[in-house]
């Protein structure tokens, strides 16, 4: 689709462009009058023609939110993960359209949005869902208001519910150690043992194949995942967010315990011969293909319960891993990177109860370096 600015007098700009044909496969042709810099009718220009890609038309002072959610949905799906925009239809045509989902777009008011929330968590829905549902909302609203559908995001006028995330279970080194050295042995001890050293999402462990594994440097390149989308399966997608594209180093150990596994893995190709897959995963089924990821998580937990270890979620490596280091000495960027946040600040949230001793160790440090310098004074 095309478009046109023409200045009209000194701070006066006519806009025109191409709309979707009509349904005889006319022509049609929209037009707005901007006041301001050439800039700001370039840009409600750019305004105007995305939302005429994605079916939003040019007069929306009667679209309700329902009708503008829907056609979000349409303009996010190629920018964003299908297991999010699965999330996001998701919450909110369970729990926004239903309620709110007849109210003009224009209209919509902070009061209407915090009984929402209230009636979802007095219905027995959780406060991090009510929350989640927030986000999305507000996001979706802000995108709104850059298209200049609404004046102002209602989202903005009031609190994000609240809620108090479950403390978090890890694993003692002790107990990690246990739970590894048994791992050796067992079916997608594999997936556990690596998960384990690296910290890496289930998903990612799935993901990995041969050519992202560096024997000679020790080092994992995540570089896929394998998540299932409600309606398509199990589908290959790109890490989580950029920085989860990312190389992990791995100790000689862990090379010793890939190289033999595809040792193993080698031989059993070998032995049913054009039966296999050769699709290059680390973690495949008889036939080559890539290991369902639930079956990971049964493994994990039924060789948790064999040693009576606490009720950790297979998850719950990641944490392990990422507490260990930190209660280590490891600096906090360092474990950032080696999870694949996409800053650091999501690494100190999730991590804020590891860190309190760390601090009293820098203040402890501080002091001796002062003393120490002190001391070399008096001697001097």
């Amino acid at each position: 689709m095309k478009g046109s600015i023409r200045r009209r007098s000194k701070n006066s700009w006519e806009i025109r462009f191409d709309l979707p044909r009509g349904p005889k496969g006319e022509r049609r042709r929209g037009h707005a009058t901007i006041r301001g810099a050439k800039m700001d009718a370039q840009r409600r220009l750019r305004e105007l023609l995305t939302m005429a890609e994605t079916g939003l038309p040019p007069d929306t002072s009667k679209m309700t939110l329902g009708a503008y959610l829907e056609q979000w949905f349409g303009y996010h799906e190629s920018r964003v993960r299908a297991r999010t925009i699965y999330g996001y239809r998701n919450s909110l045509r369970r729990y926004v359209i239903p309620t709110l989902g007849h109210i003009r777009l224009t209209q919509i008011q902070p009061a209407q949005v915090d009984k929402l929330y209230i009636s979802m968590t007095s219905n027995g829905l959780s406060p991090r869902t009510a929350l989640q549902t927030h986000r999305i909302l507000k996001r979706a609203l802000k995108q709104a208001l850059r298209w200049n559908l609404i004046v102002r995001n209602p989202l903005d006028l009031i609190d994000a519910p609240s809620f108090e995330p479950k403390e978090m279970l890890t694993l003692t080194a002790k107990q990690l150690n246990a739970l590894v050295i048994e791992a050796l042995h067992r079916p997608y001890g594999t997936a556990i043992i690596v998960g384990a050293y690296t910290g890496l999402r289930r998903g990612e462990l799935t993901g990995l194949k041969w050519t992202d594994i560096d024997f000679t440097n020790g080092m994992v390149s995540v570089a896929r995942e394998i998540v299932f989308v409600p309606g398509k399966g199990y589908i290959v997608s790109a890490p989580k967010s950029a920085k989860g594209r990312r190389v992990v180093d791995i100790t000689p150990e862990v090379v010793t315990h890939l190289k033999r596994h595809a040792a193993q893995q080698a031989e059993h190709r070998l032995s049913i011969g054009s039966v296999w897959k050769d699709e290059g995963w680390v973690l495949a089924r008889p036939d080559g293909s890539h290991v369902n990821p639930n079956a990971i998580t049964k493994a994990f937990k039924n060789l948790r319960d064999e040693l009576e270890l606490p009720p950790v979620r297979l998850h719950d490596l990641r944490h392990t891993h990422a507490s260990l280091l930190l209660k280590a000495g490891v600096h906090l960027k360092v474990v950032s990177e080696r999870l694949g946040h996409s800053n650091i600040g999501i690494t100190a949230d999730i991590y804020s109860h590891v860190t309190p001793g760390m601090g009293k160790d820098a203040a402890q440090k501080f002091q001796d370096m002062l003393s120490e310098s002190e001391a070399e004074e008096a001697t001097s």
